[in-house]
């Protein structure tokens, strides 16, 4: 089995849960603790971003899902840090 993207574990974490509004912080904890039990968190993810005081690499890799959903319209960003889904 191939390891799915960051992406695929999020929309695999929206339908699970039946989520159509979410908090980054809440979409970031579900996607975490998916790839954790499926045993694909990658050697890197707890890594610090740039600087040392940045997010860890799989926060960051999360937040580019988002964006990418966003970008497809399956997604919509309705607050500060506050998405819709549309999928």
């Amino acid at each position: 089995m191939s390891e799915e993207s960051y992406i695929q574990s999020l929309r695999a974490v929206v339908a699970e849960n039946n989520i159509e509004v979410a908090q980054l912080k809440r979409l970031q904890e579900l996607v975490f603790l998916r790839r954790q039990n499926l045993g694909i968190l990658r050697d890197d993810d707890n890594e610090r971003m740039a600087g040392g005081k940045g997010s860890l690499r799989w926060q960051h890799r999360v937040r580019s899902a988002l964006r990418a959903l966003r970008k497809n319209g399956e997604a919509v960003l309705i607050g500060r840090a506050l998405y819709r889904f549309l999928i």
